[in-house]
């Protein structure tokens, strides 16, 4: 855990491989294997809040790699929509039977590969962003963006409201408004949970084609940077550095720096499909 002027940095990630010991790289057909990949993939990025935030978000991120692996592993032939699923619900659960999450929780946003197939999945804030190239001019241009979970959003204001809960200032709070939290959906925050906030992540799948180039997830440490255009910034740190993740990650963090630098913690994670 970092510390940073006495706070906590309360961002945690992981990265998983989990290999398919019974792939065959010369027999497979699937578009990943045929790039020289073989068995499960998978990043993700937690972004804590509240008093033990960082608890939140550490132990959520431990909890998802082990889901990730073990279901994938115990449950060869579930869908990868599904693995991904049950690993959410038993994250949320180990969350909630952690005493930290009583006032504290934390977003969760994860990338998750086997084979051909393709699932992105997230709660709260910490976006998602999927590249792919054009056709013709070789361009990326988004395929896919990760909703916000926060009380700024029509749909999730109306469902929080339906619930019981209140928006205050971009806030849920909670009836007597003594507490609140900036995003709709997140792992822990029991006290928050008759309020609307719940845990259930918005999940995308698809499949992988050969213009599909990268996935870039990151905390809102990035995304909310003053005058960064999120799409801007992705397709910017792609273009001529787009065959190292670990330089992606890096030229991203400069041109947030550029732009006044994150006002958060800031925590980037990066897939490419070479």
């Amino acid at each position: 855990m970092h510390v940073r002027d006495e706070i906590p940095n309360q961002d945690s990630s992981f990265v998983l491989h989990t290999p398919d010991d019974q792939a065959n790289l010369f027999r497979q057909r699937s578009v990943t294997e045929r790039r020289g990949a073989r068995g499960l993939f998978a990043i993700g990025v937690f972004d804590g809040h509240g008093p033990r935030g960082h608890e939140a978000s550490i132990l959520a991120a431990e909890r998802m790699k082990f889901a990730l692996s073990r279901i994938s592993s115990d449950h060869k032939d579930l869908a990868l929509e599904d693995v991904v699923k049950q690993a959410f619900k038993e994250t949320a659960a180990a969350l909630d039977s952690a005493p930290c999450s009583g006032d504290s929780g934390t977003t969760g946003s994860v990338a998750v590969v086997r084979d051909d197939d393709v699932v992105v999945a997230n709660v709260g804030d910490s976006a998602i962003y999927c590249v792919c190239r054009e056709r013709w001019t070789r361009r990326p241009r988004t395929c896919y963006i990760s909703p916000m979970h926060r009380p700024t959003d029509p749909a999730e204001a109306e469902r929080v409201k339906s619930c019981g809960g209140r928006i205050q200032n971009d806030y849920v709070v909670d009836e007597h408004a003594k507490q609140g939290i900036a995003v709709t959906r997140t792992i822990g925050d029991r006290d928050m949970r008759e309020y609307g906030c719940v845990s259930e992540p918005a999940v995308h799948s698809f499949k992988l084609k050969r213009r599909d180039y990268a996935i870039v997830v990151a905390s809102d440490g990035l995304w909310d940077v003053p005058d960064l255009d999120g799409e801007g910034a992705v397709f910017e740190a792609i273009n001529g550095f787009g065959i190292v993740p670990r330089i992606v990650c890096n030229r991203l963090h400069k041109i947030a720096g550029h732009q006044g630098g994150p006002t958060d913690d800031c925590t980037v994670a990066c897939m490419m499909f070479l």
